[in-house]
């Protein structure tokens, strides 16, 4: 396949995926969320948050493994070994998550649909690993937003006319499930008509070899979920309200969630194309800072709207169940955006180096500031002070890769454009201090911030435009 065309197909990739993610957050989750209730979202948020940490258990980097597998050699025995592998997993994710939730008080029906959920999911990603490996990219983009799309088709004429159904978050997550076991099947039979299959023999024979070579990545990935995930559990065990603090958390996140798109799908190209640069032993310092300023400067852009239009924003969409404390929350998280665009493009520096000191150091650094200041804020300032905390350990886990980042590389390029970034911060604070003084209807005054801050940093250069950043030297 020509680059041409396969870069062609990841801009689909990113674009569909960014597509139905949006619609799925602001249609669809959050519209479950005001049917079901605060309090009952915020229980299912927390348990959620629980199985993706430990989720590492069932996934610890072993799909793009077989990828490098299969791409290496033609024999299917590897890949059998990898589905053994893969169900063991499952199996142990399973018994210690139960283990671990009836410890903390974790329990019910609800925990079991997510495991399931967890596992059904991860399989489907293993599967879409075959696709990939043999460059089926049409049917990996399909593949990879197909069970989120059957469920906005099922769930938007059920959320917004009125059929007179009752809603749960059991009915929420087994739709889920069934989705994904649809989309499983689908996959499933593409991958036969295309006579590939999953493995060749039933011969059981595990090869716990390969988990060694996974340990690394597993503990970066669970580190990072750990202290990005824990708030909302620790905000149920905390406090009495614990359901009903959880669900404004989960609201307030839920935009994070979706701003945060645009760094991970950044990723997706971002990491490759420094894998390359770096085996080739060519320079990556003008990639890094292209893309770390050009992030940047759309982060805070989104940052500092979310802050200054915080309350018609969420009274647009939570209506009567907007509060002050919900308002002061999303504005408080978008400022996390910029350092996990920080977090981002230097711990992909950081991987395409192998340097798993640096990254699992930090992360287990922020896991335990994360855990600190949640155990300090939570029960002073609830919601809010899971949010402080999230803030704090993303300051953290960012200024530290920025350190070492320079420590290591030293790159020469960056002082002008640092100094560029601190004036455009504080044009964005005052201007947008400026331009709510004015008694204008808000939704006129957003869309006027926004151009206006953004015609600043392109002509700043912070930001670079599509045509400047594609640059040759970014791609040789």
């Amino acid at each position: 396949m020509s680059h041409q065309k396969f870069a062609s197909r990841v801009i689909a990739l990113i674009a569909l995926n960014l597509l139905v993610k949006m619609v799925w957050i602001f249609f669809v989750e959050r519209k479950v969320q005001l049917e079901v209730g605060f309090a009952n979202y915020g229980e299912y948020y927390s348990i959620l948050n629980f199985t993706l940490i430990l989720g590492i258990i069932n996934d610890p980097g072993l799909h793009n493994y077989l990828i490098q597998s299969l791409a290496s050699s033609s024999s299917l025995n590897n890949s059998s070994k990898f589905l053994q592998l893969k169900f063991f997993l499952a199996a142990v994710y399973i018994v210690v998550s139960w283990a671990i939730a009836l410890i903390i008080g974790i329990g019910g029906l609800l925990l079991w649909l997510l495991l399931a959920y967890q596992v059904l999911f991860s399989f489907l990603n293993y599967q879409r690993s075959f696709l990939k490996a043999h460059q089926l990219y049409t049917a990996e983009v399909f593949l990879s937003v197909f069970d989120k799309a059957l469920l906005i088709v099922a769930f938007l004429p059920l959320l917004y006319f009125n059929f007179g159904l009752q809603w749960s978050v059991r009915v929420y997550v087994l739709a889920q499930i069934i989705s994904v076991f649809i989309a499983v099947a689908c996959c499933g039979f593409y991958l036969s008509k295309k006579q590939i299959t999953l493995f060749k023999t039933v011969c059981f024979s595990f090869d716990f070899s390969l988990l060694k070579k996974l340990v690394p990545y597993a503990l970066f990935a669970f580190l990072v979920l750990a202290y990005q995930k824990t708030d909302a559990i620790l905000l149920v065990k905390l406090l009495p309200n614990g359901g009903e603090q959880s669900g404004v958390y989960a609201a307030a996140y839920r935009f994070l969630d979706a701003s945060s798109m645009l760094p991970i799908l950044f990723a997706s190209l971002f990491y490759p194309t420094l894998c390359n640069l770096i085996t080739r032993k060519q320079s990556i310092e003008v990639l890094v800072r292209d893309s770390l300023f050009t992030l940047l400067g759309l982060s805070l852009i989104i940052a500092f709207v979310s802050w200054f239009f915080r309350t018609p924003l969420m009274e647009l969409f939570y209506q009567q169940q907007n509060t002050p404390q919900l308002e002061l929350l999303f504005g408080l998280l978008m400022f996390a955006l910029p350092l996990i665009v920080m977090y981002y493009v230097f711990s992909s520096v950081f991987t395409a180096q192998e340097r798993f000191r640096i990254l699992n150091g930090v992360s287990a650094l922020g896991f335990a500031v994360n855990l600190l200041m949640n155990f300090i804020l939570i029960p002073r300032y609830q919601a809010v002070g899971a949010g402080m905390a999230s803030l704090i350990s993303f300051a953290l886990v960012a200024l530290l890769y920025l350190l070492f980042y320079h420590q290591n590389f030293k790159p020469l390029t960056q002082k002008n454009a640092y100094l560029k970034l601190g004036l455009f911060t504080a044009f964005l604070w005052v201007f947008g201090l400026i331009i709510t003084s004015f008694a204008l209807n808000w939704m006129i005054m957003l869309p006027l911030y926004a151009i206006l801050s953004l015609t600043l940093a392109l002509v700043l250069k912070i930001v670079k435009t599509p045509k400047q950043f594609f640059k040759a030297r970014h791609c040789q």
